[in-house]
């Protein structure tokens, strides 16, 4: 091989590993915003959800007869930090 030869198969080589170093992050940056926009949008189903459900419940409905309907009402996230947990002081 040549210099010039060598030189090109690198150049190609590189040019290659670039474009598809770029592919992924560009990949990877879009189902990263699919993710986002699917919590989303399952965050306010559970909104609309549980919504219903209360209203179902003020119209009378029990909670007993929605499930036997199949109609839960969806679990609700503790949400924001975890309880502290307190122990008892270390003996001396």
């Amino acid at each position: 091989m040549t210099i010039d030869q060598i030189t090109e198969e690198a150049e190609r080589r590189l040019s290659q590993d670039r474009d598809e170093k770029i592919q992924a992050v560009r990949r990877a940056g879009e189902s990263g915003l699919a993710l986002t926009e699917a919590r989303e949008l399952l965050a306010a189903a559970e909104r609309e959800h549980n919504q219903n459900h209360a209203a179902a419940l003020r119209q009378g409905w029990t909670a007993k007869d929605l499930k036997d309907f199949g109609i839960e009402q969806a679990t609700k996230s503790s949400g924001g930090r975890p309880k502290r947990t307190t122990s008892a002081p270390a003996a001396e």
